[in-house]
């Protein structure tokens, strides 16, 4: 095989190494990060946003239960009657949500089920932070477990991302550095013919 043969071959191969192998890692690295980057990082900031305005800590009387229906599942909202300040207020809290599949036969039962376990807690005591600033708006204490959980998402999906924009730029080096030596090479055999 003569040398610039073996060069193409080389070409050839970084090429198909990258479409068959590098591409689709860099693209599923790509759409991992920017998920995870998208919902954590939001998520994140609002938490972290609300453990700043919500310092206050009452006790709450869970008086009515609602669900809101969404293309995912349902939340489930609890209404809630409080004392702050001398003054009561009634705020609706976001309780919990599930996840369920509206195709399947079984997504009746599953709605049920949640309803009924979002039901069992009207009439009891809860704890719950609020915004002394707007007493009125309320929110269940954000535990430090979800806030590290959170940012190690968040960095995982800034890390997914950064690894893949390095995928590119090395792959586009090694594009660049094949097609200099591979345009000398063609020069020094256009040469050589002549």
């Amino acid at each position: 095989m003569k040398e610039g043969e073996d060069r193409e071959v080389r070409i050839i191969g970084v090429l198909l190494l990258y479409f068959f192998i590098l591409l689709p890692v860099m693209t599923v690295l790509f759409i991992i990060g920017l998920c995870l980057t998208d919902m954590e990082v939001g998520a994140y900031l609002e938490d972290k946003k609300k453990a700043q305005n919500y310092t206050e800590e009452v006790t709450a009387v869970v008086f009515g239960v609602e669900r809101a229906y969404t293309d995912k599942g349902y939340i489930g909202y609890q209404n809630v009657s409080y004392e702050y300040n001398g003054q009561k207020y009634i705020s609706k809290v976001a309780y919990d949500s599930v996840f369920i599949d509206h195709s399947s036969v079984d997504s009746g039962k599953a709605s049920d089920e949640f309803f009924n376990k979002l039901r069992k807690t009207v009439d009891t005591e809860v704890k719950i932070i609020i915004d002394p600033k707007e007493p009125s708006k309320a929110s269940y204490p954000i535990s430090d477990e979800k806030m590290r959980t959170e940012g190690i998402l968040a960095l995982i999906g800034v890390f997914c991302l950064l690894a893949s924009i390095n995928l590119l730029v090395v792959f586009v080096i090694l594009l660049i550095r094949l097609f200099i030596k591979w345009s000398k090479h063609k020069l020094i055999v256009r040469k050589g013919v002549k």
